[in-house]
């Protein structure tokens, strides 16, 4: 399963999303001019419970969050 994220961060920010620990780099996009970004997963989840890692960075490449976290939990039916 390959899940579409979706986020909220500052306009035309660059948001990293990283398995959580750093390990794998989903990807990086970029927020638009409301802040709104999307990502569609080009590695599968499999099921069970993936915690991501998130932090914002400007357009310059400087960090302007701290990381966040979620948990995904995949269910297959």
């Amino acid at each position: 399963m390959r899940p579409l994220l979706t986020g909220k961060a500052a306009a035309n920010a660059i948001v990293y999303v990283f398995l959580d620990g750093g390990s794998v780099l989903f990807g990086t996009p970029k927020a638009d001019f409301n802040g709104d970004w999307q990502l569609q997963l080009s590695q599968d989840l499999y099921p069970d419970s993936t915690s991501l890692s998130f932090a914002e960075f400007d357009i310059n490449g400087a960090q302007v969050t701290e990381w966040g976290g979620a948990v995904l939990t995949v269910r297959k039916t």
